[in-house]
C-alpha cells in the first residue's frame, strides 16, 4: 500500500463500500505502505512480506537454517516449481500462510503475481482480475501467459472504454469477458483532505502555481515538467512548480533541475500520503504522463477546481470537461498550452466556492 493512484483507488474502494453487506479480507504481499492506515477497521488485512521470499537462493537457505524458519524457504520451492510445471502447484500457499483458501468472491487487483494467487492458490464462487494500465508494454511470451492465467477468472476489470479496446487487442478475451468500472472519486473526501494545514508553495502572489502528482518512472515523461518550466520561465513567465511523489526517476529529474537551473523553480517534495493540500494551493495541476488508464488525479484536480493540463492518454482522453486541457507534445507547444492562463483569473478560481463535481459534463478541448 505505497502510495499511488492503485493504491489510491482500492484504498477509495474499500472506504466506499458497504461493509454490513461484504466481509472483506485483503491479502498485503509487499509493503504496508502509508496507505495502510486509511484501510477500515472493518476490512481484516493479512500481511505477508514476500520480499524476503525471493533475492539469491543459498541466502535465503543459510537464514532459513540459521533462524530455525522455513516459511520463506517453501514458499521459494513452491513458487519455483510452479513456473516450471504448474501453477496449480499454488494451491498449496495458503496452508503454508495459515490463511483461508475459500472465498465468495476473490479479486486480483492487480495483474502479475497477485493475479497467480488469485487464479490458483485461492477457491471462489467467482473471480475478479483488474487491469489499470494505459499500455501495454509486456513481451508476446508474458501476454499469452496472461491469457491463460485470465481464463480462470471469470470477469477482468478495466476502468475505461478505452482500455478495454486495448485488452481485447492485445489479449484475445472474448468481449463480454472483459468490463468497464471506472475508480472511485470520492468528492467529498477529497475536499475535507485537501483541507489539511501542510506547509506547500511557498511564493508569492504573483507567481502562478503549478502542480505534478506522479510516480517519478520513465513511463510518466516528467521530464516534460522540467522542459516546460525551462520554456515558460525562459519566456517571462514566474512560478513554482511542486512535484509530488517518488521512485526510480527521482535522482535524474533532479539532475536535469540543477542543470537547466531551475532548483528555486521545480521542487521535488516527495511522496505524500495526502497530496491534495497541493492541488488545492495550485493554480494548475500539470499531468504529463501518456499511459493514464483513467488519470484518476486528474479527476481529484477537477474536483477541486483546479485547470488541468495532461498528456494525451487512453485516461485523459475519456474525461469531459471545459477545465480540460490535452496536449500531445509539451516540448514543441509549451507556450501555446498555457495560452491564455491569466494569473487574475486563476487566482479567482483558487478561492472560489467548490462546483459540484460530475463527469462528462462538458466538451473536452484538445490541444495539438
Amino acid at each position: 500500500m505505497k502510495v499511488g493512484g492503485v493504491e489510491r483507488s482500492l484504498v477509495t474502494l474499500l472506504r466506499t463500500m458497504n461493509h454490513d453487506e461484504y466481509d472483506v479480507t485483503l491479502l498485503l504481499l509487499e509493503d504496508l505502505g502509508d496507505y495502510v492506515t486509511q484501510i477500515p477497521p472493518q476490512v481484516k488485512v493479512i500481511y505477508y512480506d514476500t520480499k524476503e521470499w525471493f533475492g539469491p537462493f543459498k541466502e535465503l537457505l543459510r537464514t532459513a537454517f540459521e533462524t530455525k524458519k522455513f516459511t520463506a524457504l517453501k514458499f521459494r520451492i513452491i513458487y519455483k516449481l510452479g513456473r516450471i510445471f504448474t501453477k496449480h502447484l499454488y494451491a498449496i500457499l495458503p496452508r503454508l500462510m495459515k490463511i483461508q483458501r475459500d472465498y465468495d468472491i476473490v479479486i486480483a487487483y492487480r495483474p502479475g503475481f497477485c493475479a497467480d494467487f488469485g487464479a490458483y492458490a485461492f477457491r471462489g464462487d467467482k473471480k475478479v482480475v483488474w487491469w489499470h494500465h494505459g499500455e501495454i508494454n509486456v513481451p508476446v511470451e508474458k501476454l499469452a501467459e496472461y491469457e491463460h492465467d485470465w481464463h480462470h477468472f471469470n470477469q477482468v476489470i478495466a476502468p475505461t472504454e478505452g482500455v478495454k479496446d486495448l485488452l481485447m487487442v492485445a489479449i484475445p478475451l472474448y468481449e463480454d469477458q472483459i468490463t468497464v468500472i471506472p475508480n472511485r472519486v470520492d468528492v467529498d473526501d477529497i475536499r475535507r483532505q485537501a483541507e489539511e494545514d501542510v506547509p506547500t508553495f511557498t511564493t508569492d502572489d504573483d507567481t502562478i502555481r503549478v502542480v505534478t502528482v506522479s510516480r517519478l518512472s520513465s513511463e510518466k515523461e516528467l521530464t516534460g515538467v522540467v522542459v516546460v518550466a525551462k520554456d515558460l520561465t525562459f519566456n517571462g513567465m514566474k512560478l513554482e512548480w511542486l512535484v509530488v511523489g517518488d521512485g526510480p526517476e527521482r535522482e535524474r529529474l533532479q539532475t536535469w533541475i540543477d542543470f537547466l537551473g531551475l532548483k528555486d523553480v521545480v521542487k521535488l517534495v516527495g511522496a505524500q500520503a495526502n497530496p491534495y493540500p497541493f492541488i488545492r494551493k495550485a493554480d494548475i495541476l500539470f499531468h504529463p504522463s501518456p499511459v493514464e488508464s483513467q488519470g484518476l488525479v486528474i479527476h481529484e484536480a477537477l474536483a477541486l477546481n483546479k485547470m488541468v493540463i495532461a498528456a494525451a492518454s487512453i485516461g485523459s482522453r475519456s474525461i469531459q470537461h471545459k477545465d480540460l486541457r490535452i496536449y500531445k507534445n509539451a516540448a514543441i507547444n509549451s507556450a501555446f498550452i498555457f495560452e491564455g492562463l491569466n494569473l487574475q483569473d486563476l487566482r479567482k478560481r483558487r478561492d472560489r466556492e467548490y462546483e459540484d463535481y460530475v463527469m462528462e459534463d462538458h466538451l473536452v478541448e484538445y490541444i495539438y
